[in-house]
């Protein structure tokens, strides 16, 4: 009988730990690999860090080297605009060798300079990744750029305060003389938390009634909203002439000061206006933050008192939790360039609020405007929020209309490994407010139009706006700061934002003039669902995600290129600096999602021959590619809804509308009435001809017929004809200079003898202009000042230093930044020396020198005693080990 026998295995086969070799072999190689991943990718992130740090230093040393325009060509303005590049390399830092260029571009006028700051390193040994031809590829790139301006450091900036102190701070922005804050401890404040008290049929409520009363000093003062539901209250010198100067707007902040609706609601002055309007902008404040909105606040950045009301906060619940907190905030314009408004005086008890815009010339004048020397438009600036978290658990970020775009462009994208080439891609917590002008600016005074220049001017804003609203929401980097806003403010809870730039454009003959408010829809409303006969901020809508227009810039592209979508959406370019020399290609721009289209606009100041204008205007359809050819010429006259002031002075002092006729007389006829026509501004038709149709000027004209022509001079006076004056050939000097000798002229017959094309009536000398060192010290106008390279330097080194001069607001040379300089001993580090008995070469430290005369040999003998460096210490003493120790 045969029997299967079945032997019972022993052990593990060799076939198995083959197997088992290879499936654990590759895991290892899998898992280094990913090691070596993680490492390049660490080592790659460090050396951004560092680049982008270095180049933020370079934007603020340029800061930081300012001093105050003299108004002669020196000071901040005198920083190089240029399009050539600096560059500084190598510098060597912690995780890379670097190299960092810059460029300073005019931005928009010489005042406000345009940085681009570089840095580039090699991270891969000279490989061309990316097959562009060059070595420095996209991933080893960070560009930074910013505008900057000159801010007086006299003007105290805005904190947050107590309310969280690593959180966000405002600068102050141009107010361009058009308002000022009033400080409580000043004289000059009307009140500070006055009671009101009702008028008419109002309950006394602030926000809700048009007017109030309050009573400063046992007067009753009538204050009338700015506009409808607003927190704001004027008052004129006719309301309050003890108090109040001509031509001045009162502003007050009423409100509920402690929360408690059966208290008496209170009135604050805090603001004086002087262009003859006030303007607003309200929205509100939403956030998912876990941070309560109690603690931040809106600030219009040019005012130090905040000028913002910041009303209750709505606490959300849930898991889709929101909160709210409205807000409004105050700016002043200028009513120079607008008809009279029909905004009166308070008093006679009639409603104000509905009277929106300029006051009347009887309350601000044109003339009391322009002698406060009010700039066009009034204020621009920037309006955000305070006080939020930006480290911590619950660090916060703030959404915008762009946060809200679906676009494949690095231009409105920040993706891992995107090089940072648009200052877009950093976080901002504001909204900017300016009107930018394209205008032609003569730069020669001899009639040579080839130095002329086209340019880009901020003037004030000028308009109010409402429904501009905040979104905070957690803070994200990478790909996912856009994801979280359009999750959170679209996605989740349906919320209207306006880009983060708002921007009014005007031609260069068109008058800042003063419009309507506008209210901001970026989402689609339809129907009346709040029954009001319009429809408003206040109905139903449906809001998604903003349109997003990107494409190429053909013809006549530029490196001063500038795109523009006014007031309802914004544009970014890639003429940056990696692009100096090279014109702009790509663009992307940003509208509501109830747009479905869009008047891209663009200027360049490069098209010198382009006179006046410099626009060019290109329209795009939502959802489509298409692109924009711009002109070669930008000689389109952009359409920006205004008018020019047009009108004419006559010679006697009249003002003429355009196209109106005005007759006069000439001293070579003064018989025969000559028509003169106004043509855009300028009187044309015998320009002899200077004397009105009137009896009085007939006799003036057979005056200076009979005394022959007598000379202008200057726009100052006249000089008949075979008379001679001294006159002056500058009209003021700077302080320490000397105003130069006085000139004779004479008259004969129409003709002025002069060597000077611009004479003057005085001569004074400019009061002196004093200095701020970079530390903060002041120099009196021709005084002089130490500064020195370096606060600390370790002995024997010297300290450096030179002596600063200043000059009429100039302080230079200003090449060192401090004020003080201390020589100290350096610092000494020791180490312990070991017992070198059998000490092998192999154990020494790494710092220490096995080479040289009387080398480490292979077994040091003794217990101590050996010379280190010059020094002979026993062993386990101390010795310095700050350099190469060297044993013998």
């Amino acid at each position: 009988m045969n029997y299967l026998t079945v032997k019972k295995q022993q052990g593990v086969g060799l076939m198995e730990i083959l197997v088992t070799t290879v499936v654990v072999a590759v895991g290892l190689l899998a898992v280094a690999s990913l090691q070596g991943d993680f490492i390049l990718s660490s080592a790659d992130s460090k050396a951004r860090a560092e680049a982008l740090v270095l180049a933020e230093r370079k934007i603020e040393s340029l800061r930081n080297n300012v001093v105050r325009d003299d108004g002669d060509g020196g000071g901040y303005e005198a920083i190089a605009n240029s399009a050539d590049v600096v560059t500084e390399s190598p510098i060597t830092g912690e995780n890379a060798v670097f190299t960092r260029s810059w460029v300073i571009n005019e931005g928009g006028t010489a005042k406000r300079k345009k940085v681009s700051v570089l840095v580039t390193w090699d991270s891969d040994g000279g490989v061309d990744s990316d097959g562009d031809g060059s070595t420095i590829d996209d991933d080893e790139r960070v560009n930074v750029v910013t505008e900057m301006a000159f801010d007086d450091p006299a003007k105290s900036a805005l904190y947050a305060g107590p309310n969280g102190a690593s959180g966000t701070a405002a600068v102050p922005s141009p107010r361009q003389n058009a308002s000022e804050d009033i400080n409580a401890a000043s004289e000059d404040v009307i009140g500070t938390d006055l009671q009101i008290t009702a008028v008419g049929s109002g309950d006394g409520t602030a926000g809700t009634d048009q007017q109030v009363q309050v009573n400063p000093d046992g007067t009753l003062l009538t204050l009338s909203q700015v506009a409808s539901g607003s927190f704001f209250y004027t008052a004129a010198h006719s309301d309050y002439p003890a108090k109040i100067e001509a031509g001045v707007i009162a502003v007050f902040i009423c409100h509920d000061a402690d929360d408690d609706p059966q208290t008496v609601d209170v009135c604050t002055h805090i603001q004086n206006h002087f262009g003859g309007v006030v303007h607003r902008v309200k929205g509100t404040v939403y956030s998912t933050s876990l941070e309560t909105l109690s603690d931040r606040l809106v600030a219009w950045t040019s005012s130090e008192t905040h000028a913002c009301y910041n009303g209750a906060v709505t606490e959300g619940s849930g898991s889709d939790r929101i909160d709210e907190m409205p807000y409004e905030c105050i700016y002043a314009g200028n009513c120079d360039a607008t008809v009279a408004g029909t905004r009166t005086a308070s008093s006679g008890g009639l409603p104000h609020a509905v009277d929106e815009g300029c006051f009347v010339d009887a309350v601000v004048s044109d003339e009391q405007i322009n002698n406060r020397g009010v700039g066009p438009g009034g204020e621009y600036g920037d309006m955000g929020l305070l006080g939020l978290e930006d480290s911590g658990p619950h660090a916060e970020q703030v959404c915008f209309l762009e946060n809200t775009a679906i676009a494949d462009s690095t231009l409105l994208n920040a993706n891992s490994g995107d090089a940072f080439n648009e200052n877009y891609l950093y976080a901002v917590t504001k909204r900017l407010y300016v009107t930018r002008r394209v205008k032609r600016n003569d730069n020669s005074t001899s009639g040579d139009t080839s130095d002329d220049f086209n340019d880009h001017k901020n003037e004030g804003i000028n308009r109010s706006y409402t429904n501009h609203n905040f979104f905070i929401a957690d803070r994200n980097s990478g790909p996912r700061v856009k994801l979280e806003c359009r999750e959170q403010a679209i996605d989740t809870h349906a919320k209207e934002l306006a880009p983060r730039d708002i921007s009014r454009i005007l031609n260069e003959g068109t008058d800042n003039a003063v419009f309507d408010e506008l209210v901001y829809f970026g989402g689609v409303r339809s129907t009346d669902t709040n029954g009001n006969g319009v429809i408003d901020e206040d109905d139903e809508y449906v809001v998604s995600y903003a349109h997003t227009l990107i494409g190429e810039v053909t013809g006549s592209a530029t490196t001063k290129l500038k795109f523009f979508i006014p007031e309802v959406g914004a544009c970014y370019l890639d003429n940056n600096l990696e692009d100096v020399g090279t014109a702009a290609t790509a663009y992307a721009c940003v509208i509501g999602s109830s747009a479905t289209s869009a008047s891209i606009i663009g200027s360049s100041n490069e098209h010198k021959d382009a006179d006046p204008s410099v626009f060019a205007v290109c329209s795009r359809e939502t959802n489509t590619d298409s692109a924009c050819p711009w002109l070669s010429s930008f000689t389109d006259t952009y359409d920006d809804g205004g008018t020019g002031n047009t009108s004419c002075t006559t010679p006697w002092g009249t003002e003429i509308d355009d196209a109106a006729t005005v007759s006069a007389y000439a001293p070579s006829d003064c018989t025969t009435l000559v028509t003169r026509t106004c043509n855009s501004g300028t009187l044309a038709g015998g320009s002899g001809a200077i004397y009105p149709a009137t009896d009085t000027g007939v006799v003036e004209c057979q005056a200076a017929a009979s005394a022959g022509v007598s000379c202008a001079l200057g726009n100052w006076g006249r000089l008949a004809d075979g008379a001679t004056q001294d006159v002056y050939t500058a009209g003021s000097v700077l302080f320490s200079n000397i105003c130069p000798d006085p000139i004779t002229v004479s008259c004969s017959d129409g003709t002025l003898t002069s060597s000077s094309d611009t004479i003057f009536q005085n001569c004074t000398v400019d009061a002196p202009v004093n200095c701020t060192t970079v530390w903060g010290v002041d120099v009196t106008d021709g005084g002089s000042i130490t500064g020195y390279e370096d606060e600390e330097v370790i002995n024997p080194e010297v300290c450096v230093s030179e002596s600063q001069v200043c000059t009429t607001g100039v302080l230079l040379p200003n090449n060192y930044t401090f004020g003080a300089c201390t020589a100290v001993d350096a610092v000494v580090n020791y180490c312990d020396v070991p017992n070198y008995y059998r000490w092998k070469k192999r154990d020494m430290p790494a710092t220490w020198n096995s080479t040289g005369p009387g080398s480490i040999s292979n077994n040091i003998a003794g217990r101590g005693g050996a010379r280190v460096s010059g020094q002979t210490p026993s062993a386990g003493e101390s010795v310095d080990c700050t350099s190469v120790v060297t044993v013998f």
